[in-house]
């Protein structure tokens, strides 16, 4: 049975300094308009809105390219740990159960399961939470469909994570307490003709902002894993994504 995710889009933080906004994509660039109390005010903002007894997983969004922020959504709940084969019946689900789902990720994982499905000329990933059970991540992979490249050359858009929202996450108001995070990556195209990934560079852009700090508020930073989600360009047919999904994982104190 496929659970129910519970998305809490991070509210807008309305902010009166010159030169900043509330809404908009984030500019992945080192420098920021904000003073230390509004990135303090984004923080606290970010953790009344993820705020949990259990787990939280934010999904951030950022261009292949230019590193820039596209947009994020959270998924909190109370401990509802998933394992590895509840896990895959419901990433399968995304096939219509007619092709078993391919772990890509470790066994037994801390904080994430990734699965990723080549079926002919279509595919699908997703991941789930070990934690909380929720899908945090969900795209097809999709054939380019170009004469003379075989299933290996995967296509495909990147959906829009559900209740997702392009409110500012304060690039330039990183936390300064923060220790080095585990993390994992996982490329999840074949055969995709892009430049090499940069997963740590994907990583570091969004520890620069007040999520980390706002996730702090209640509880501590697990681990982060990043799936590449590399392609081509648009182009009048196909909407191809070049994207980078950073998931950041979070625990209550106490969990």
């Amino acid at each position: 049975m496929v659970r129910s995710a519970r998305v809490v889009a991070l509210a807008v933080l309305a902010l009166t300094h010159v030169g900043c906004s509330g809404s908009g994509s984030t500019d992945s660039g080192a420098g920021s308009s904000l003073t230390a109390a509004e990135c303090g005010a984004l923080a606290d903002q970010i953790g009344q809105e993820t705020s949990t007894a259990g787990t939280c997983t934010v999904a951030v969004r950022l261009d292949y390219a230019s590193l820039k922020i596209l947009g994020h959504a959270s998924y909190c709940g109370g401990l509802a740990p998933m394992d590895q084969q509840a896990a895959a019946a419901i990433a399968s689900q995304a096939l219509m159960g007619s092709f078993p789902a391919n772990l890509i990720s470790d066994a037994p994982s801390d904080s994430v399961w990734v699965f990723r499905t080549v079926a002919g000329d279509f595919g699908h990933a997703t991941a789930i939470s070990v934690t909380n059970g929720q899908t945090v991540f969900d795209g097809a992979l999709d054939w380019s469909g170009v004469e003379g490249e075989g299933p290996g050359a995967r296509g495909g858009s990147l959906p829009l994570q559900p209740s997702e929202s392009h409110s500012d996450l304060g690039s330039g108001c990183a936390a300064t307490a923060i220790e080095p995070l585990p993390m994992r990556s996982f490329e999840l195209r074949e055969g995709a003709a892009a430049p090499a990934a940069r997963p740590d560079a994907a990583l570091k852009v969004v520890l620069g902002t007040a999520l980390p700090a706002g996730l702090q508020r209640w509880g501590s930073l697990r681990d982060a894993v990043v799936l590449t989600y590399a392609g081509r360009e648009p182009d009048a047919i196909n909407d191809w994504r070049s994207e980078y999904v950073v998931l950041l994982n979070a625990v209550a104190s106490g969990a």
